[in-house]
C-alpha cells in the first residue's frame, strides 16, 4: 500500500459460539497455547480454554499519523492514544488489534494480537532482496538474535502466534534468483558446498547434460568447486527447474532453523511461518514444506473476492488450513491516486466487498482467519460515518 494512503488492516476475529462437539485428538495444551482444531468438517482456531474463535481485528493503524490530522487527538500521550484506539476497536466490534501495533495497546487492554518479525528481506516492497547462506552457522545465530527477544511473548495469553518474513519471493526467474547467490559464494562456504552436493547427486552420471545446461566443459564432477558459473543462461528452463529444486532445499533448512528456535523460545505460540504472496512468487513444493512445519499457511492474496480454488490448492498441497494474511478492496478517493490492486468506485462498494469477503472466509471449511487491509483515509477512519458503518457491518453480518 502506498504510504500516501492511511493503511488499516483487518484481522478477522469474531468470537463464535458453537455447540459442543468433540474435538480431534490432540496433545494437552498449555494455558497460553492457541491451536488449530478440526470440528464438524472444518478447521477453527481454538483459544487456550478450547473455545472456538474467528478473530475480527484492526491492524497497521497509524495512530500517530491520525493524531497529527485530528484535533482532539493532538494533545494526548501514548497511554491516552492507546485508550482511544482501544475504544474505537471495541466500538467497531473487533476483538483483535492484529499485528504490527504498539504492544502497549495489547498489554494494557487485554486484546488478542499477533507478533510479526522480519527474518528475511525478500519481499518486493523491500527493494533488492537480501540473501543469506542458510547453511552457515552464522545465519542460524542471526536468526536466534531475531527470535530470542520474542520469548517475552511466550506466556502472554493474548498473543496467538508468531509470523515471520512477509511476502518473500522464492520462485526462481531470470531476473530474481536466490540460487545465483549460492553460485557466487566462495567454494568453501557451507551453502556453496551444499549446492555442489545437490548438483553432484543430480549430474554425476550425466556430465554431458550438465555441461549443456550450465554452459560449462568439465570432465569430472569434482571440477564443480572451481566453477564460477559466469556462463549460465538465466532463461534456461532446465536450470530454472534445478534452481527451484535447490530453493526447496534452502527453504526446508530455513524453516527447520526457525522452527527449532521458535520451539526453544516461544513454544506456547503458534508457528505461522512466512506470509506467502501470489503463486508466481512460490512453488508447490514450498507450500508442501511449509505444511510440515507451520500450524497454518499464512497467505496474502491480491483479489477482491476470495479465490476458493487457490485456497483449496494450498490446502491440498500443505494439509494445513489457511490464514488470509492480508486482503484489500481499494476504492477511489481524490488525492489518493497511487493505490495498489483493483479499485472499486466508492467506499460503499468497498464495504460490501469487505463484507462479502469476510463471510466467504467464515463459510470456508479451511480458512481460519482473515486479515483485511482496509483503505480508509484519515478524515474518515475514526470519525466518519461511512467508514465506521462499513466496519460495523462486517462484524455484525457474520452468520
Amino acid at each position: 500500500m502506498n504510504k500516501t494512503v492511511l493503511t488499516l488492516f483487518i484481522i478477522t476475529a469474531v468470537l463464535v459460539l458453537l455447540s459442543i462437539i468433540p474435538s480431534v485428538a490432540q496433545s494437552p495444551k498449555k494455558e497460553t497455547t492457541f491451536t488449530v482444531v478440526q470440528r464438524d468438517g472444518r478447521y477453527f482456531l481454538a483459544a487456550p480454554n478450547d473455545s472456538i474463535i474467528f478473530p475480527v481485528g484492526l491492524n497497521h493503524l497509524n495512530i500517530h499519523e491520525l493524531q497529527q490530522q485530528i484535533d482532539t487527538l493532538q494533545t494526548l500521550g501514548e497511554d491516552e492514544l492507546n485508550a482511544v484506539l482501544y475504544r474505537y476497536l471495541t466500538d467497531w466490534g473487533f476483538t483483535s488489534s492484529g499485528y504490527d501495533r504498539m504492544h502497549t495497546l495489547n498489554n494494557n487492554h487485554n486484546i488478542l494480537h499477533y507478533v510479526k518479525t522480519e527474518i528475511l528481506s525478500l519481499a518486493s516492497y523491500h527493494g533488492e532482496p537480501v540473501y543469506r547462506d542458510i547453511f552457515d552457522s552464522s545465519t542460524y545465530a542471526f536468526f536466534e538474535q531475531k527470535i530470542q527477544p520474542l520469548a517475552v511473548y511466550n506466556d502472554d495469553p493474548n498473543v496467538i502466534g508468531l509470523m515471520y518474513s512477509d511476502l518473500p519471493r522464492y520462485r526462481p526467474t531470470e531476473t530474481l534468483n536466490w540460487v545465483r547467490f549460492y553460485r557466487q559464494l566462495p567454494p568453501t562456504a557451507p551453502g556453496r558446498l551444499r549446492y555442489h552436493e545437490f548438483l553432484t547427486q543430480k549430474y554425476q552420471h550425466d556430465l554431458a547434460t550438465f555441461n549443456r545446461v550450465y554452459r560449462e566443459n568439465i570432465s569430472t564432477i569434482s571440477k564443480l568447486s572451481s566453477l564460477t558459473f559466469e556462463n549460465t543462461d538465466a532463461n534456461n528452463l532446465t536450470m530454472l527447474k534445478d534452481d527451484a529444486e535447490f530453493v526447496s532445499i534452502i527453504y526446508r533448512q530455513y524453516l527447520q532453523s526457525l522452527y527449532e528456535l521458535h520451539q526453544k523460545y516461544a513454544p506456547n505460540l503458534m508457528f505461522l511461518g512466512d506470509v506467502f504472496g501470489r503463486p508466481r512468487e512460490w512453488t508447490d513444493e514450498l507450500i508442501r514444506i511449509a505444511g510440515e512445519y507451520c500450524d497454518v499457511i499464512s497467505f496474502q492474496p491480491s483479489d477482491n473476492v476470495l479465490d476458493t480454488a487457490l485456497c483449496q490448492r494450498i490446502y491440498k498441497l500443505s494439509g494445513k488450513p489457511i490464514i488470509i494474511a492480508d486482503q484489500k478492496v481499494s476504492f477511489a478517493e481524490a488525492g489518493y491516486d497511487n493505490i495498489q490492486g483493483d479499485e472499486v468506485a466508492t467506499e460503499a462498494l468497498a464495504a460490501t466487498g469487505y463484507t462479502d469477503y469476510l463471510i466467504a472466509c467464515f463459510d470456508s471449511p479451511i480458512v481460519v482467519e482473515d486479515i483485511i487491509d482496509v483503505c480508509l483515509k484519515a478524515n474518515s477512519a475514526l470519525v466518519g460515518y461511512s467508514s465506521r458503518d462499513c466496519l460495523i457491518s462486517m462484524a455484525i453480518r457474520i452468520p
